[in-house]
């Protein structure tokens, strides 16, 4: 019985995952740099180090278009799963 109730829990989050696909995936990465630099280690004369600091920053978000319905098929299958796990499940009590 306890079996079922996993196949149950992991077909609904199939169907979670397979739900996902119709929304837009959100990327993000932040960084930061600091640098040190010195004209001596150049032979510049009197070279006093000044130190940089340079932030950057950027976040994208892409969306599939579902014009061949593969993300449709996919919901679907996701769908049909969960319920014949749920009717497996209630078939064993």
């Amino acid at each position: 019985m306890n079996i079922a109730a996993a196949r149950v829990q992991e077909a609904r989050a199939q169907v979670g995952v397979a739900r996902s696909e119709y929304f837009p995936a959100i990327d993000y990465n932040l960084g930061a740099q600091r640098s040190r630099f010195s004209g001596a280690l150049l032979g510049l004369p009197g070279g006093e180090p000044s130190t940089s600091n340079l932030y950057h920053g950027w976040l994208t978000a892409s969306w599939e278009i579902d014009i061949w319905g593969r993300i449709r098929r996919s919901n679907e299958a996701a769908r049909a799963s969960l319920l014949a796990t749920e009717d497996a499940r209630a078939g064993y009590g």
